[in-house]
């Protein structure tokens, strides 16, 4: 069984409301890794047992090449620990702050990968309900990982989608429907990568508002004016992804209505088996100098690499007995969690070369 001694931490990495992210290295072999690092009595004080729970449920659940990869959960007295795949090329934030407006094809790249991490969340009953960018890390290859799962909401994925109204997830990205406490399914996430793909090819969050209250009135009446130099099919999918009826929204029957929208279908040299294999280089190699160095953390935000690397004190008189019990089953190992100092490596979907992505 896993235990917080077998790592040395070395930086704090990121922070939410609930818990703190490090990069930590394993004694025993070198392999650094991510961690997260929850205090038991601040989850249970925000109600968030449920949520946390989930998030290891989901990843415990998912294995794909665009998802995070968890390979333990462990606790002790005061903390939940999470132990994840370590990528340092920092959040999808981080990348459009530098690079955005991306042209259509670098979009069209990013996009399929999102596309296909919320299909596989979908098939298995899964629906993120806080994607954005902040939540999708940049591997060391220039690839994409969704992350951050303690806003989701699982079903039986034999029960069809979820129905709720519970008021989760980040303005800027919330759906109409979110926003309006009405009840809603799956789609939402379809609405938040339309605000990514936005995002993506703008350089600006449609909505963006200093003030909340101005962001919710956006979202729901903002007429959106789409830039002219964008091409047709691009256009569309915007629209499609932004229909503010959830019933006509793309991707409302599935996930194949946004598969077969021409964006992706009509896209020179593309296919959907090569972007599931990782088989076409990334347009944009954001972690091309820390690639070099997996310790690298300058594409993690300085607000925390600066702090001192220190877990949040606890206070053993705040874990009850009734606390400790919520989590008596939080322990997980994944089979691919091994004690040599390299990760097993995912077998790729397909067995293709690397391809130039717009190749005719």
């Amino acid at each position: 069984e896993p235990e917080l001694e077998d790592f040395e931490i070395l930086r704090l990495v990121g922070q939410g409301g609930f818990g703190k992210v490090y990069q930590v290295r394993k004694k025993a072999t070198g392999r650094l890794m991510a961690l997260k690092a929850m205090r038991k009595h601040v989850v249970v004080q925000e109600l968030n047992v449920e949520g946390t729970r989930n998030e290891k449920t989901v990843l415990e659940t998912v294995d794909h090449p665009f998802v995070i990869r968890l390979h333990c959960a462990f606790h002790d007295h005061g903390r939940l620990f999470l132990l994840m795949d370590w990528h340092n090329g920092g959040q999808l934030l981080r990348l459009l702050d530098d690079h955005a407006p991306l042209d259509e094809k670098a979009a069209l790249f990013y996009l399929a990968e999102i596309v296909l991490a919320m299909e596989e969340l979908h098939r298995l009953g899964i629906v993120h309900r806080d994607l954005k960018p902040e939540n999708v890390l940049v591997t060391s290859r220039g690839h994409l990982v969704v992350t951050d799962f303690g806003a989701s909401k699982l079903v039986d994925k034999d029960e069809g989608d979820i129905r709720t109204n519970s008021w989760v997830g980040t303005e800027l990205y919330m759906s109409p429907e979110q926003l309006q406490g009405k009840v809603y399914g799956r789609v939402v996430d379809w609405w938040a990568v339309g605000v990514l793909a936005w995002e993506m090819v703008t350089g600006e969050n449609p909505f963006y508002h200093k003030n909340p209250e101005q962001v919710s009135l956006k979202v729901l009446k903002k007429k959106l004016n789409l830039p002219g130099h964008l091409g047709a099919h691009t256009h569309s999918l915007l629209k499609g992804l932004l229909t503010r009826d959830p019933d006509r929204r793309l991707g409302c029957k599935g996930t194949h209505e946004v598969r077969e929208h021409p964006f992706f279908a009509k896209a020179p040299g593309f296919s959907w088996p090569q972007a599931l294999a990782m088989a076409h280089p990334p347009p944009l190699h954001s972690a091309a100098d820390t690639a070099r160095d997996a310790a690298d953390v300058t594409r993690s935000n300085d607000k925390y690499t600066k702090q001192r690397p220190a877990l949040s004190p606890v206070s053993p008189s705040l874990c009850s007995p009734s606390a400790q019990a919520l989590f008596a089953d939080f322990n997980y190992v994944s089979p691919d969690y091994s004690p040599g100092p390299l990760a097993r490596p995912r077998p790729p979907a397909f067995d293709l070369p690397i391809l130039d992505l717009y190749s005719s």
